[in-house]
């Protein structure tokens, strides 16, 4: 009820004159007051008027407080100066320079650092004057421990991450009063999303790191710059020539010598056609007919355009293309910067399990767990051919997975994944020669043959165990 008061009182004094918010943009848009969960900012211009130092400084020792000046330090972060310098931040700095002092390194475990601190530094033990040698690269501990790595954040990943929501959210946010500011600020007179499309010359140094994201790998200019996508609704709030909505491109791009023809260049979907007797019918009004290679262009418009179905009362909605949901999630938009996305998938080693009980003859439905595969190879294959060559083949098997898979995170290198099978085979009939001396069969046999190969162990072993029973004098049974 308090904060309700005070906005009412804030807009009736601005009504009456009496202060004057800050005006942003030229379209009419005045900000006077912000109000969050617990902070109140009233924004207005300075007139200096009835202002005595001395009442000031008595009512800020009435209130327990300090005047306040600008740059100042709000919940520990600098407010007020150019972040773009060190100097403003070398405060946050120093503070983390005297936490981590407290904390030796030698005294935390080898987890603890990591939960600790993402610092290469500090992980290693090494401080600020005396470094310490990083036995593996940053770049292989960020990665996830699926992937060979620590799990440690990547800040400029994640920065990138979280930079690129600013993206999403600013077709996304509807009518919102930051959206409202940006876009009168800095995209004056543009009526569709084009991040990149602004005054250069006057945007803040945030806003500038966030536009320039985009750009710095291919990675990201896929994730944002061709990331977004507009599914058309009433085509109320899509370009029609600038924006993406009919797939990775915009029309503009798709045809060139039309965009620079059509009468409206920067019209939306809505203006370009009309509804008759309840269908959408197209209507794009162009400076001239039609000559050569424009006619060309025109037919692949008319193919595209007949793709779309307009429906009038549905909202446009803005989705990124690299979520099912078309929903843009941090979390989401970190792992897809990664820069090894699949070192080897999950199923791969199912699917090479598959293929070890498929040679030996055996199809069944592959277990989700390595407990469960285990007991395939030691008791239905086992009890079919021996449990010690299941076994063997289990434990070969999920030895040359472990090798593949280091061999492409450390070394980034390995074999073909499609020769780990025959890794497999010729691991396992060596294996198979040294345990049974005096088997006949080649390694031909053995990957062609497998159950007639364990056949002829089987019946080599029981020759043997007759002949040691005749040759200690014992009776057969």
């Amino acid at each position: 009820m308090i904060a309700e008061g005070l906005h009412g009182l804030v807009k009736k004094a601005e009504t009456e004159g009496l202060i004057h918010g800050i005006d942003v943009g030229s379209n009419g848009l005045t900000i006077s007051l912000l109000q969050f969960a617990d902070d109140t900012v009233i924004l207005g211009k300075a007139s200096g008027e009835n202002i005595f130092m001395r009442w000031l400084n008595g009512a800020a020792s009435v209130l327990r407080c300090g005047v306040g000046k600008i740059p100042f330090v709000y919940l520990g972060m600098p407010v007020g100066g150019n972040p773009g310098t060190k100097k403003l931040w070398d405060p946050v700095l120093n503070k983390f320079r005297i936490k981590l002092a407290v904390w030796k390194s030698a005294l935390l475990s080898f987890g603890g650092r990591i939960t600790l601190l993402n610092s290469r530094d500090f992980l290693w033990g090494g401080v600020e004057l005396k470094r310490k040698i990083p036995w593996v690269s940053w770049e292989t501990v960020c990665r996830s421990k699926e992937k060979g790595g620590l799990g440690v954040l990547d800040f400029r990943r994640r920065n990138w991450a979280l930079l690129g929501k600013w993206w999403f959210r600013l077709g996304d946010s509807g009518e919102s009063l930051w959206k409202r500011v940006v876009w009168d600020k800095y995209y004056e007179g543009r009526r569709e999303v084009d991040i990149r499309a602004m005054d250069s010359v006057r945007m803040s140094r945030i806003w500038r790191d966030v536009i320039s994201v985009g750009g710095k790998s291919i990675k990201l200019h896929d994730m944002l710059g061709k990331g977004f996508r507009w599914m058309v609704g009433d085509g109320r709030h899509v370009g029609f020539w600038r924006e993406s909505w009919v797939g990775d491109k915009s029309l503009k791009e798709l045809c060139p010598r039309l965009f620079e023809l059509a009468m409206s260049k920067d019209g939306m979907v809505c203006e370009m056609g009309v509804w008759e007797m309840g269908v959408w019918r197209w209507n794009v009004h162009w400076r001239r007919g039609r000559l050569g290679r424009e006619r060309g262009e025109e037919v692949v418009l008319w193919e595209v355009l007949s793709r779309v179905q307009i429906a009038e009362g549905r909202e446009d909605c803005w989705k990124w293309t690299h979520d099912a949901e078309g929903r843009y999630a941090v979390k989401k938009a970190y792992e897809f910067l990664s820069p090894m996305e699949a070192i080897l998938p999950e199923q791969i080693s199912w699917v090479l399990w598959g293929q070890v009980l498929s040679w030996w003859g055996l199809q069944v439905v592959m277990p989700n767990t390595v407990g469960g595969v285990m007991e395939v190879f030691l008791y239905e294959l086992g009890g079919m051919v021996g449990r010690e060559i299941g076994a063997c083949l289990f434990l070969v098997g999920s030895w040359y997975i472990w090798y593949w898979r280091n061999m492409k995170v450390f070394q980034n290198k390995g074999e073909c994944k499609n020769e780990l099978l025959h890794m497999i085979q010729s691991k396992t009939f060596l294996w198979i020669k040294n345990k049974v001396a005096g088997s006949v069969f080649s390694i031909i046999d053995w990957k062609l043959n497998p159950r007639e190969c364990a056949a002829a162990i089987r019946k080599h072993r029981s020759l043997l165990r007759v002949f040691h029973k005749h040759k200690n004098g014992q009776p057969d049974e």
